[in-house]
């Protein structure tokens, strides 16, 4: 009940002008603004084909496309580089501005994002597991998913708890409250619980390729998307052995680089919460020539910004919410 008022609120308010009105205000005012980096990752055309239904994790495309309108309306939209040079100089933004990135490199970011952005001229920045680009390799929760999605098991046991599968409702519900377990242990171990749950789940899965190809990588560079570094294999950095987590960042780097012949001057942290990176780890990021890093701590980043711990929102549906949360997002600094 109390989301379902959040949103029919936040329809008012952006349907009824208010927030229009409110950003016209701001910018009389003089008062400088913020930079808003909004966060993807996967793009489908039926959102319920995912058990993670989330947009942040799973954006409908053709909401994506209302939201870039919103954005191009009301927005003025840069890239990372450009960021990264306004606070370098201390640059002061006299309009509303937002950056768009795009975690992971799953193949969909070519065949369904791409598009968009070519159609509506946008150069956003993609972070790579640089280590899956090319080959059939899922990361550990799509596979996961995937596992769930074809098992024909009526439910499944798992860390002294059963699982009900016996429908998408009871597999959504098994699958998002596995994966958030998963992600607060070390990795070793998590590995060693998807293997017995895999054994478990006996679905066949086959090898389909969920990533982006290098080619595709390619052809999106060479029209302007901007590439970043994002691990090798998207381990949470915090959970393992730091010189393995140097490892991850710095051959993420290299092979970006090596492979498409340009400078990788960004870097986010994987699932990057506050617990998932540390300051030894920025500051390595640093030492390797990044010039930005972004985490998912919430807010939005001014000229003063620090470059090594870039602030980014997530998606948000319908429009009313999403066009709130990034206004809001620009008081939170």
């Amino acid at each position: 009940m109390k989301q379902t008022l959040k949103t029919a609120l936040c329809q008012l308010i952006y349907y009824s002008g208010i927030l229009s009105l409110y950003l016209w205000y701001w910018r009389r005012s003089g008062k400088p603004f913020p930079c808003v980096i909004i966060n993807y990752h996967s793009f489908v055309r039926d959102p319920d084909v995912s058990l993670d239904p989330h947009p942040t994790v799973t954006q409908e495309i053709l909401r994506f496309k209302k939201q870039v309108a919103f954005l191009k309306k009301y927005f003025h939209l840069i890239t990372l580089d450009e960021l990264s040079r306004a606070i370098s100089e201390g640059t002061v933004y006299h309009q509303p501005t937002a950056a768009i990135t795009v975690d992971d490199g799953y193949k969909d970011n070519f065949q369904l994002l791409f598009p968009v952005l070519k159609e509506n001229n946008i150069k956003a920045t993609i972070f790579l597991n640089s280590g899956l680009i090319n080959t059939d390799k899922r990361l550990w929760f799509r596979d996961l998913e995937l596992h769930i999605k074809r098992s024909e098991k009526m439910s499944v046991r798992f860390n002294g708890r059963d699982y009900p599968l016996a429908d998408k409702k009871h597999k959504r519900e098994a699958y998002l409250k596995i994966v958030s377990f998963l992600k607060n242990i070390p990795t070793v171990e998590r590995n060693n619980r998807l293997e017995g749950l895999y054994q478990k789940l006996g679905a066949r899965t086959g090898s389909e390729r969920d990533m982006m190809t290098w080619q595709e990588v390619k052809e999106m560079a060479a029209w302007g998307v901007c590439f970043g570094a994002h691990t090798m294999t998207h381990p949470i950095v915090t959970q393992v052995p730091v010189d393995e987590a140097k490892d991850e960042i710095r051959l993420s780097k290299d092979t970006i680089e090596e492979t498409l012949g340009i400078a990788v001057r960004h870097f986010a942290f994987p699932n990057g919460r506050p617990q998932d990176f540390n300051d030894e780890l920025r500051e390595y990021c640093r030492e390797i020539g990044f010039e930005t890093v972004a985490s998912c701590e919430y807010g939005a980043n001014a000229s003063d910004a620090d470059r090594m711990n870039l602030k980014r929102i997530g998606s948000e549906e319908p429009l009313g919410l999403y066009a709130v949360n990034v206004v809001r997002a620009m008081h939170v600094v």
